[in-house]
């Protein structure tokens, strides 16, 4: 495999995506969990939540400058790290999510790997399976606890995918010469790299792939930082071409969004998109960039958004828009 370089290609990010009023109480709401998190004391939690409530009233009288609610949530993780006086409040968490999600994947793999050798279909079926299920790690929508009582590896073993295009995907990915992958969270990335592998495997034809992760830190996600430590920088995707493009900022990641046009290029230069995360889905799905979005819903506006009478909170999902 042929690496690129490393170093980030930064996005510049405008505005567009999902918005609702009902995304306001729940920006409120992620602000408090996050700054209890974090630790953080009662007059930093108050100055927290003041200047997010002011952000959100910007946001309802002004959205159209103002953004998606993958914006109103970044700068509710901005403003966090910056009265906490830290870049990365999340920094542990994340290191704690990938050991207990690195352990898990090595093992559900090797099962999968055992009990599908010489089915290839079944063998990436299931891989991309676990990558979706992986996506309950998610900070911005449950804490560590939720995730590190035995219940992540039940789920990745028997949770089944409420609405699922892989057929599309297969035929997509047989007929394709590139793909871009958006990544999420932290843990759930060993599922990830899992997925790419066998895909890379099954389909020697996709000579060049592109993974996209967070520039900075924002809540869990995946950042350009963590490449090495993950080891991206090693993973085995044959004899393709590997390069890195980072969104948002060194100091603060960010989702990229629709109305960029380097966003709209981004997608047009690669044959197939696979896109982790309910974050992503926000800022890009309703646009019908013809992603594939790979993720557990969890918000019920998102629920809805997607069109889908099969699909609610909870579902995990593989769907083309």
């Amino acid at each position: 495999m042929k690496f690129g370089t490393l170093q980030a290609t930064a996005v510049n990010l405008n505005t567009g995506g999902l918005f609702s009023t009902e995304c306001i109480p729940c920006a409120m709401r992620q602000a408090i969990r996050l700054s209890r998190m974090c630790a953080a004391t009662n007059e930093a939690e108050r100055t927290i939540v003041q200047q997010v409530m002011e952000n959100c009233s910007s946001a309802a009288t002004d959205w159209n400058s103002k953004g998606c609610t993958s914006q109103m949530i970044s700068d509710v993780y901005r403003i966090t790290s910056s009265e906490l006086l830290s870049p990365d409040p999340f920094h542990a968490a994340k290191k704690e999510s990938n050991a207990l999600a690195k352990g898990i994947a090595a093992k559900l793999s090797r099962e999968n790997d055992a009990s599908h050798a010489g089915k290839p279909k079944e063998r990436l079926y299931h891989a991309m399976r676990m990558a979706v299920i992986g996506n309950f790690i998610d900070f911005g929508a449950l804490s560590l606890n939720d995730i590190s009582d035995g219940s992540l590896e039940t789920l990745l073993d028997e949770m089944t995918l409420k609405h699922d295009e892989f057929e599309r995907l297969w035929t997509d990915l047989s007929e394709a010469t590139s793909l871009l992958y958006l990544f999420d969270n932290s843990g759930e990335v060993y599922l990830d790299m899992y997925a790419l592998r066998v895909l890379a495997e099954v389909f020697p034809n996709i000579s060049s792939f592109t993974l996209g992760l967070k520039h900075g830190p924002l809540i869990n996600d995946v950042t350009m930082s963590d490449i090495p430590e993950l080891g991206l920088d090693s993973l085995d995707l044959g004899d393709a071409d590997v390069r890195f493009i980072g969104f948002g900022t060194p100091e603060h990641g960010q989702w990229p969004h629709c109305q960029d046009e380097d966003v709209h290029e981004l997608f047009r230069a690669h044959d197939v998109t696979i896109s982790k995360g309910q974050g992503n889905y926000e800022a890009l799905g309703p646009f019908g960039f013809g992603a594939y979005y790979l993720l557990v819903l969890k918000c019920p506006i998102v629920a809805d958004l997607m069109g889908l009478s099969d699909v609610g909170v909870g579902d995990g999902v593989i769907v083309n828009q």
